[in-house]
């Protein structure tokens, strides 16, 4: 059975006001799998998704996902075959544009005891009998968009989902290969390398 958390994709997360990003990922594995001893994996196609609607076409981005899934499972000892294999690896990826509300209070500060922040200040009294200032909140709303992919092991024989791995990213572009190829990284970095003999 399943344990754990729910991996989202390293998401993305701005660094607010400066545009840096950060991937934000989470695991989800079958404890009683042998991680470490499945030996060779297959790959099956995935799904490419924009703003809730399968993207067939995207072909592009497809071929650079299953390329970083190489790259990355073959760094960790697995060998790809599609003859008999011990694990089919498969993923679904996509982005969507959300509004979220940004809230700010200024640049309040502390001066004599008093929280000073300027024009459109609200009095009140702390519950430790000091009189302060603060300044009304104001807000506004903005569109970001957030790129996931979800990356599932499975095990060939049992067809059991053995391993997920979500990436979650926002504010960039999950279609160009070096944010594949960091998500990817990052979703797959937590997985035992492969000790299986060649058998």
């Amino acid at each position: 059975m399943i344990n754990g958390c729910v991996v989202w994709i390293g998401a993305l997360a701005i660094c607010a006001g400066m545009g840096c990003a950060t991937t934000q990922v989470r695991t989800d594995q079958d404890r009683a799998a042998p991680l470490s001893q499945y030996r060779t994996f297959a790959l099956k196609r995935g799904k490419i998704v924009s703003e809730g609607v399968v993207d067939s076409r995207d072909t592009l981005t497809n071929d650079r996902i299953n390329e970083a899934l190489q790259e990355e499972l073959s760094s960790k000892g697995f060998e790809q075959t599609n003859l008999n294999p011990d694990l089919i690896v498969t993923f679904t990826a996509g982005e969507r544009t959300q509004r979220e509300r940004i809230y700010s209070w200024g640049n309040a500060y502390m001066a004599d005891g008093y929280w000073i922040a300027g024009p459109g200040t609200s009095y009140w009294s702390s519950p430790y009998g000091v009189n302060m200032y603060s300044m009304a909140p104001y807000s506004w709303t903005r569109e970001a968009r957030q790129g996931v992919i979800v990356i599932d092991l499975i095990d060939a024989t049992t067809n059991k989902l053995v391993w997920r791995s979500t990436a979650r990213a926002q504010d960039v572009d999950f279609r160009k290969p070096k944010n594949i190829d960091k998500a990817v990284a990052k979703a797959l970095d937590e997985l035992p390398v492969s000790t299986g003999s060649a058998g």
